[in-house]
């Protein structure tokens, strides 16, 4: 029942990212530098304008926008899988011996685990990759 339920969720998540994917594929499209401009004026001083339209976000690069995602994800699935821990741990409490019961606990107990090293590997290789790009090239994005 967890396997199918986590399948349903990266299915969900998968459809979300491919529906959002055109907007970071042309947040960062411009008129070849002809039309970029920094906005000086009022509360969003430094903010990039590209042919008269404002960057509404915080930040400049897509390598800091998918930082920000990741760092928000983390603080939002992490005490999520503290509470899948604790639930797993009280499947094993309550398991009474019962072999089914205890192969359950060990399932949910095994994908949390799993789930948390994903998570945390992911922000891992987003910062090796993002250190990566700006150190051969800090101009480009």
């Amino acid at each position: 029942m967890f396997v199918e339920i986590m399948k349903k969720n990266i299915i969900l998540c998968l459809y979300i990212i491919f529906l959002l994917s055109p907007f970071f594929v042309y947040a960062q499209g411009g008129l070849g530098g002809s039309g970029t401009i920094y906005n000086s004026g009022g509360s969003s001083s430094g903010q990039l304008c590209v042919g008269g339209l404002c960057n509404p976000l915080h930040y400049n690069s897509i390598l800091d926008l998918a930082g920000a995602l990741i760092a928000a994800a983390i603080k939002v699935l992490l005490p999520i899988a503290v509470l899948f821990l604790v639930y797993a741990g009280f499947l094993y409490a309550t398991a009474g011996g019962d072999k089914g019961k205890l192969e359950t606990a060990k399932s949910v107990f095994l994908y949390t685990v799993l789930g948390i090293a994903l998570l945390l590997g992911a922000r891992i290789l987003g910062d090796v990759i993002f250190n990566t790009i700006r150190t051969i090239n800090p101009n480009i994005l």
